[in-house]
């Protein structure tokens, strides 16, 4: 039987466990295996539960309890510690450099890291829930949306940079390749949502390379259309694109795996840097990365993104960690968070050194300069 573990934390906001605070613990909740309690003057709340967290009643100053129990007890009690007293969990999250450099900027999540957890759930009655012909017209209305965007950023590539637009001609007839689109409309007929069929065909494991599966090159382009037909089908836009307060202040893009594509569309005169869990030095977004000037880190794992949407949860750009990406040295660091407006500086963008070839793909040479001509194009 799993034992119960147990800390005491302060609650230091001066207003008490408010909403926000509580919206913050709820999300830290969702990422964590383990359940976490927290208990104030004889009541008990659920940490996954926001009504239940606010009826707790605790002010500001307030000691409460913290109980934990599953896998992973120990740093669940610590992550939702940390989220009521403003601790932050770790100063620094070292990697490896995969574009030199260093950019100071404010954090926000990737596209996919952000709304991940807001796309719906397949149906689990068939398809008594679901209109295939209208989830059909939503998926066809997606995919010209996708198409668009990725039309736009080819023609700003080719003019001003040439080779840098073929990944983006390959993501774009990815688009529109009738295997690729087969398993989508299977899975509306078989009565999911637009959303899960995108994502059920996305999430399909892929054979090995050595067993005859798609290069790395293309499994990248595969992931960044799933996931841009995803945020085409939520009308989302960029977070850190128009984000009310944000100004002119450096950004620094958190991601469990960049995507090419998405590198590009971020303002090209506040992308600060990237911090991404996983990827490596040849991946599509390093090669671009490296010829837009931006440091980029990899390989630091996946506790900065819970940080991140902990920290960040119904908050503007003040709140947002402000982070230090070293890519020189392959290291992430937080910062001190009392600067008003950090401008980034990085070095000027270069042709990007390396060709990645896949079968069947073109060759990929990256290298981008202003994302607003993206915009215009």
């Amino acid at each position: 039987m799993a034992r119960v573990v147990e800390r005491w934390a302060t609650v230091v906001e001066p207003s008490g466990l408010h909403a926000r605070l509580a919206a913050r613990i709820v999300q830290q909740q969702r990422n964590l295996a383990a359940r976490v309690m927290v208990e104030y003057e004889g009541r008990r709340a659920d940490a996954g539960s926001l009504t239940a967290l606010l009826l707790l009643g605790a002010g500001g100053g307030a000691r409460v309890r913290l109980l934990a129990k599953g896998e992973g007890a120990q740093e669940a009690l610590e992550r939702i510690r940390a989220v009521l007293e403003h601790a932050p969990l770790q100063a620094a999250y070292p990697g490896v450099g995969v574009s030199p450099g260093v950019g100071v900027g404010r954090a926000y999540l990737s596209s996919e890291d952000a709304w991940s957890v807001t796309v719906p759930l397949p149906s689990t009655t068939g398809g008594d829930e679901v209109d295939p012909s209208a989830e059909r017209e939503r998926l066809d209305g997606a995919i010209r949306r996708g198409e668009a965007q990725l039309a736009a950023l080819e023609a700003w590539a080719q003019r001003e940079v040439g080779g840098a637009s073929d990944i983006l001609r390959a993501e774009r007839a990815l688009l529109t390749d009738a295997g690729w689109r087969a398993p989508l409309e299977a899975g509306i007929r078989a009565g999911l949502t637009a959303e899960a069929a995108v994502r059920a065909a996305g999430g399909a494991p892929l054979p090995s390379v050595e067993e005859g599966g798609p290069q790395d090159g293309l499994r990248e382009v595969l992931h960044d259309v799933t996931r841009r037909v995803l945020r085409s089908l939520a009308h989302q836009e960029l977070a850190g694109v128009a984000e009310p307060g944000a100004g002119a202040e450096a950004i620094v893009l958190v991601a469990r795996q960049a995507s090419p594509s998405e590198l590009l569309e971020w303002p090209r005169e506040r992308l600060a840097g990237v911090a991404a869990a996983f990827g490596g030095a040849h991946a599509h977004a390093a090669l671009i990365a490296r010829a837009l000037g931006v440091p980029m880190v990899v390989g630091i794992g996946e506790s900065l993104i819970a940080t991140v949407r902990a920290e960040t949860l119904g908050s503007g750009s003040a709140a947002r960690p402000l982070l230090r990406v070293d890519g020189t040295h392959g290291i992430v660091t937080r910062e001190r968070s009392d600067v008003a407006t950090v401008v980034p500086q990085r070095r000027p963008a270069v042709a990007a050194e390396h060709v990645v070839e896949d079968a069947g793909r073109p060759n990929l040479l990256a290298n981008a300069d202003t994302p607003e001509d993206v915009r215009r194009a």
